[in-house]
């Protein structure tokens, strides 16, 4: 079995002094393969290439050091909730007596949360899966508490269904805006260096 060339073309690279290559390569199967070759050795020293796009090694060296900073804000915020309303999380269910009782007030918390409700089948499968009813909700509250850069969407409407307004989870969404907006504003910077 061989890869046969399909395509092959030059186009000019970044900076114009010199040319990447495209390749395209089909084997007796029908699979195919992409390959993109660089060459120009200005372009190598300023930039990575993957795929045919060019990414400035200044732009991924700022962004790395940016997104260090907001992992730590991001991480410290994701324990400081899971300690200290996880508790609160479990009180939610208080009420509840069997199994079916934990599905409906799970089935009602979902909706709020704009996910689609699994069916009581589904539920009792997943329960059996962890020792307890509680280790359960525990990996649930992980889940749906998770703090993620960019998509907090789940987040803001879970602390907004169990009415929290904490000041601490405040300071450190501030903290991860503000480290946020000063990696936006030096890409910026960086890219009308480049």
């Amino acid at each position: 079995m061989s890869w046969e060339v399909i395509t092959r073309n030059n186009y000019p690279c970044k900076c114009g002094a010199g040319t990447y290559t495209y390749i395209s390569e089909m084997d007796d199967w029908s699979r195919t393969r992409v390959k993109y070759i660089l060459d120009c050795n200005q372009c190598k020293e300023k930039y990575f290439f993957n795929e045919g796009f060019f990414t400035s090694k200044e732009v991924v060296k700022i962004s790395t050091r940016f997104q260090q900073e907001i992992d730590k804000y991001v991480e410290e915020l994701n324990e400081y909730i899971g300690v200290t309303y996880y508790n609160f999380w479990l009180m939610m269910f208080s009420a509840c007596k069997t199994k079916k009782d934990y599905w409906n007030e799970l089935k009602h918390i979902k909706k709020e949360l704009g996910i689609y409700p699994q069916s009581l089948g589904t539920f009792y499968k997943d329960v059996n899966r962890y020792e307890n009813i509680e280790i359960y909700l525990l990996e649930l509250f992980k889940h749906y508490s998770k703090y993620k850069t960019g998509d907090h969407f789940l987040f803001d409407r879970l602390m907004k269904l169990m009415d929290i307004s904490d000041k601490k989870i405040d300071e450190i969404e501030t903290r991860i805006s503000k480290v946020d907006l000063e990696m936006k504003e030096e890409l910026k910077n960086c890219d009308s260096l480049v």
